[in-house]
């Protein structure tokens, strides 16, 4: 039983890990199967009908360790199963596969001898468990498998080889890992093909489904073309050995891809063939394929795996014109991404740089270099640590290998080589000597790549050092295209230390601040501007924030962001310093107007998304109650609405348009209304909250205008299913307030008591329910209130303002239920302990109060 326990304790514990996103980990790795038919994930198409669905959740749970990068887990998960001795055949041999599956991708993560070690026990894992399955089917899978993880050893060498333009001893291992799989491929085929041919299964065999078996025979016969292709790939442009591999590879592959769409295989098989075809030099037969393969499968992310294999082949042709054509169709749809396409995009802005550099264009070579850095960024952040490893391989060698010469060429190679067999402090070590070298020399350019291709080796390892060494390489050569993109990894990895309490704000800041008087103008800076506005907020230094945010230029991608960033600057500037609101409403309306507007003091002729959200922006602060122009707030939505096609917009622009109308005592109709309750509910809410502050500081008269708006919108969101429940629970009190001033008193008595009941120690709910039973006019209820008013007396101070409110409450109900001489001795004893009253707002009351009572004013 303690298997047991160890076992479900464990998948108890991860249960949530299983459930959270895989690029939300921190212990995401750099790499993962990212050729999908390596991993021999053969689920139900394997599985014989035996095996239970609890049994297919578990290998499921497996492969969902996998995915996360879990490895260690996965592996103690599947050796204390393999431990039970009464598992089914079929259930073990499958939990075997899927245990040297994580063997083979634990090694694609990690470096050095731990690498081979984790490969071997991938291998050492099936042969341990074969024996016992000589007489099953089974023993074709284990074969197939044992290739596989072949193909993973010559894969990792081909990603290192990629880096070196398909040269030196990474290409020639994975050629010689390659050699042996397609060896063992051929022998698993040869066996498979003899098993099928038999008439009659010997005695004791056990057997697998004949579907599955021709199923298998099909993924043989793909990893072989899969195995041929890579193979030509590794081998020189136009010769012999590539054109006869691409052959062998396209011979294998193009019978599956002549199959029916979403066929077993097909749509690998036929990605395949197009690579084949690009091997041979057949171009428009690889065009011909994808258009085919352009009209089977329409989905976004399919889509976007045949503009990568496009633009595979246009950078094949070398044909930049066609390349940047489908570069300039972006890399996304309907949010739909893909790592290959990303990882081309790259290729083509090296190509590019390549190019510019040959024809000496300085200026060029400059821009491309940010758009690899820019790249480089959006794939580490996209598509994890894999394909940014890969990526910065590739950029790294091209831009080392043209930066350096002569010694500290030698120097670089020496560094990459100690990095590659796992050796980094010694890496750094000759990184450091050969940036101190260039320094000496002085070539602060080389000192800056030097300096930088080492930091790149401590990037995922130590945030402390790296901070240090991107920072060192930064300053080394401050006028280097990608010293900003250095600094700026600097500033990451100082948040990284923020975050885990190594490092202080302030700390951070002055970093922040580093970037900007060194880059002021560079790609970076509107980034390093926001990210330090958002600290000098977090830090409550507001009106800072306001100001550095604020100097985002225009037209940039970060501009819409710097605008929402201001706002809720603003915003926190205003709520802490009440004297000062007028000033802030005045100035944030203001400074969004002038972004609306321009120099000239102009509407927009073309309104962008920017224009629309100054405009809500400048409407909001000239409807807060200290800087109260619903006039101007009226004709900036106005102009909004009229050039304005996004229905949400027009939506978000109706709703504030009808709280502007309100307030100029202007009739809205009831469509007006119904459109603007049209806007998303987040939005709506904002509305909400604004239109409440708005009210609780309002005259009678300006309240009585604004409520039916407020409770109309309040009430909608309380209906809507779309609002999350901490929004509900903010928009609770509103409601419950917006019903009490419209009057609807039994419905605000209710909101007011669940809240009351849920937080009792909060006094403006308990007031709340006390006013609610007050203005009832239920004989009843308003006895019900006297015991509440009592309990709010009791819980304020003597002569404070509640304490008024509710001394004036109990004289008014006891007046009201026809005990005026209980209400007369309530307010004389309030005027002997306080004879002035409040001297504000009780005062006046109390006078009321006294009127209605016969008492004498003095």
């Amino acid at each position: 039983m303690l298997w047991k326990l160890t076992v479900f304790g464990t998948r108890r514990q991860i249960g949530k890990l299983l459930r959270t996103k895989p690029e939300a980990l921190e212990t995401r790795v750099w790499a993962t199967v990212h050729i999908t038919m390596l991993v021999m994930a053969w689920g139900v198409l394997a599985l014989p009908p035996a095996v239970a669905q609890s049994d297919l959740s578990e290998l499921q749970f497996v492969q969902g360790l996998r995915q996360r990068g879990l490895y260690s887990l996965a592996e103690l998960y599947c050796l204390q199963r393999l431990q039970q001795s009464d598992l089914p055949p079929g259930q073990r041999a499958q939990l075997v596969l899927e245990f040297s599956l994580t063997y083979a991708q634990h090694a694609l993560a990690t470096q050095g001898q731990e690498r081979q070690q984790l490969w071997d026990q991938a291998q050492k894992v099936l042969d341990e468990h074969l024996p016992p399955l000589k007489q099953s089917d089974w023993k074709f899978v284990f074969q197939v498998q044992k290739a596989l993880v072949e193909l993973e050893k010559a894969l990792a060498a081909y990603y290192r080889a990629e880096a070196h333009g398909m040269q030196g001893t990474w290409a020639t291992r994975a050629l010689e890992h390659l050699r042996t799989a397609i060896a063992q491929l051929n022998q698993a085929q040869k066996d498979l093909d003899q098993r099928r041919r038999w008439r009659q299964v010997p005695s004791g065999w056990e057997t697998l489904p004949q579907q599955r078996l021709l199923l298998l025979g099909y993924r043989i016969r793909y990893h072989l073309g899969w195995a041929y292709r890579l193979r030509a790939e590794l081998y020189p442009a136009d010769s012999p050995d590539r054109t006869l591999a691409a052959r062998e590879g396209l011979d294998l592959l193009d019978e599956l891809a002549r199959q029916k769409a979403f066929a077993p295989l097909h749509w690998e098989a036929s990605q395949e063939v197009v690579r084949c075809y690009r091997l041979l030099g057949r171009l428009g037969a690889a065009r011909g394929k994808l258009n085919t393969l352009a009209l089977e499968y329409t989905d976004p992310r399919r889509r976007l795996r045949l503009r990568a294999l496009e633009l595979e082949v246009a950078l094949a042709a070398e044909d930049q014109e066609e390349a940047e054509k489908i570069v300039r169709q972006g890399r996304q749809l309907e949010q739909a991404t893909d790592p290959l396409l990303d990882f081309l995009h790259l290729k083509f802005y090296l190509a590019a740089w390549k190019t510019a550099k040959q024809q000496n264009h300085t200026q060029a070579q400059k821009r491309w270099q940010q758009a690899l850095q820019q790249q480089l960024a959006l794939i580490r952040q996209s598509h994890g640590g894999f394909w940014a490893r890969r990526a910065q391989a590739l950029v790294s060698a091209a831009l080392t290998g043209a930066a350096l010469s002569g010694q500290l060429a030698l120097l670089a190679r020496r560094a990459g080589q100690l990095a590659q067999l796992g050796q980094v402090e010694q890496a750094l070590k000759v990184y450091d000597q050969a940036v101190a070298q260039a320094q000496a020399q002085g070539a602060d350019e080389e000192a800056f790549t030097l300096a930088y291709a080492a930091a790149t080796l401590v990037h995922k390892r130590d945030s402390a050092q790296a901070l240090q060494r991107f920072r060192q390489a930064a300053l080394l050569a401050p006028h280097h295209a990608q010293a900003p993109e250095a600094h700026l990894l600097a500033i990451s990895h100082a948040g990284k230390l923020v975050r885990k309490g190594q490092w202080k704000l302030e700390q951070l800041v002055q970093l922040l601040q580093e970037h900007l008087n060194r880059w002021p103008e560079a790609s970076t800076a509107p980034r390093v501007r926001l990210a330090l506005a958002r600290v000098l907020l977090h830090q409550g230094h507001a009106q800072q924030a306001v100001q550095v945010a604020q100097r985002t230029p225009p037209g940039t991608q970060e501009f819409q962001e710097a605008l929402t960033l201001t706002h809720t600057a603003f915003q926190q500037w205003y709520a802490t310093h009440p004297k000062a609101r007028a000033t802030v409403a005045e100035q944030a309306a203001r400074w969004y107007e002038s972004v609306l507007l321009g120099p000239q003091g102009q509407w927009p002729l073309q309104w962008t998304l920017s224009d629309h959200q100054a405009a809500l922006f400048a409407a909001r602060w000239n409807l807060v109650p200290e800087h109260l122009k619903p006039d101007r707030a009226r004709q900036l939505l106005q102009q909004a609405l009229q050039h304005c096609s996004d229905p949400r917009w027009q939506a978000r622009h109706q709703a504030w348009l009808v709280l502007a109308q309100v307030l100029r005592e202007q009739k809205v109709s009831p469509k007006d209304q119904s459109s603007g309750l049209q806007a998303l509910p987040g939005d709506l809410l904002e509305l909400a909250v604004h239109m409440d502050h708005l009210a609780q500081s309002a005259s009678p008269a300006l309240r009585t205008r604004l409520v039916p708006w407020l409770y109309q919108v309040a009430r909608h969101l309380a209906q809507s299913s779309k609002l999350p429940t901490a929004q509900k629970a903010r928009l609770r009190p509103i409601l419950a307030r917006a019903a009490l001033w419209h009057g609807r008193t039994k419905e605000a008595e209710e909101l007011f008591g669940q809240l009351h009941r849920q937080y009792p120690r909060r006094r403006e709910y308990h007031q709340g329910l006390a006013l609610a039973m007050t203005q009832s006019g239920d004989p009843e209820r308003m006895q019900k209130a006297l015991e509440h008013w009592r309990a709010l007396q009791r819980r304020s101070r003597p002569g404070s303002p509640p304490w008024f409110q509710a001394r004036y409450y109990l004289a008014w109900l006891h007046m009201r239920l026809g005990n005026p001489d209980q209400a007369r001795r309530i307010v004389q004893l309030t005027e002997v302990l306080h004879p002035g009253l409040d001297k504000g707002l009780w005062q006046q009351r109390f006078q009321e109060l006294k009127t209605q009572l016969g008492l004498s004013h003095h």
